[in-house]
């Protein structure tokens, strides 16, 4: 069969890897109808340090939360103080400011694509890295049945000292049609003023290559109960 391509003998798909699931973002916050979405942009001003500038893949720029007194963390301890939050399920409502990006819709009109994400990195505002970056957070999916946050994944008390990014683990991993990062905490805790707002340079999401690979992509063929 001339169409035919082997790989080795057992060697018929490849390893497993860890794959960003956003597109490169840009201002228009809409990309191969990924949707970048966030709780309030610094000054309106979102061609600058709106929400997709934390998914452009570039470490210089970043969302910038507002500054005001109904979306302010406290300068001294870092602690929301602000008017926006999220209701996560069985957990109630939650302050903070907040990232999100939605994933595609089907063009059938189904419920929304879901995808599991497994690992996360956040990187920092290059500058300002001891006081603005995220301390504490939660990391929220979407379940369209449920019309419902739930929980991923939660972090607190964590320091940035550079802009490296910090990689998490998934601590509950589940197939969402959006993600969102609720920032309760900002600052590193020994730090004492300039706490009042929340910079993010980079939150990548990942997932493993494993979770979209199916039997018929093999290169050989997949039947477990023939071969042994």
């Amino acid at each position: 069969n001339p169409n035919s391509s082997y790989v080795g003998c057992y060697n018929d798909k490849p390893p497993s890897t860890n794959v960003n699931v956003v597109p490169v973002m840009n201002s228009s916050n809409n990309v191969n109808s990924f949707r970048s979405i966030a709780s309030s942009i610094y000054l309106n001003a979102n061609d600058s340090v709106g929400p997709w500038a934390a998914f452009d893949q570039n470490p210089g720029t970043f969302w910038h939360s507002e500054v005001s007194s109904s979306n302010n963390y406290n300068t001294g301890t870092g602690v929301y103080e602000g008017s926006n939050g999220v209701n996560i399920k069985n957990i109630g409502n939650v302050g903070g400011e907040f990232l999100q990006i939605n994933l595609p819709a089907w063009t059938n009109q189904n419920p929304s694509q879901s995808i599991t994400v497994n690992q996360y990195s956040l990187s920092p505002r290059l500058d300002l890295i001891t006081t603005r970056s995220p301390n504490s957070w939660y990391v929220l999916g979407w379940i369209d049945s449920e019309q419902s946050w739930n929980q991923v994944d939660r972090q607190q008390n964590q320091s940035f000292t550079s802009g490296t990014p910090k990689v998490y683990n998934v601590s509950s991993p589940g197939a969402y049609s959006a993600y969102l990062l609720l920032i309760d905490k900002v600052g590193n805790d020994d730090q004492t003023t300039n706490r009042y707002c929340v910079q993010v340079a980079e939150w990548n999401l990942f997932m493993n290559s494993d979770s979209t690979f199916t039997s018929d992509q093999r290169a050989m063929i997949w039947n477990p109960d023939a071969i042994g």
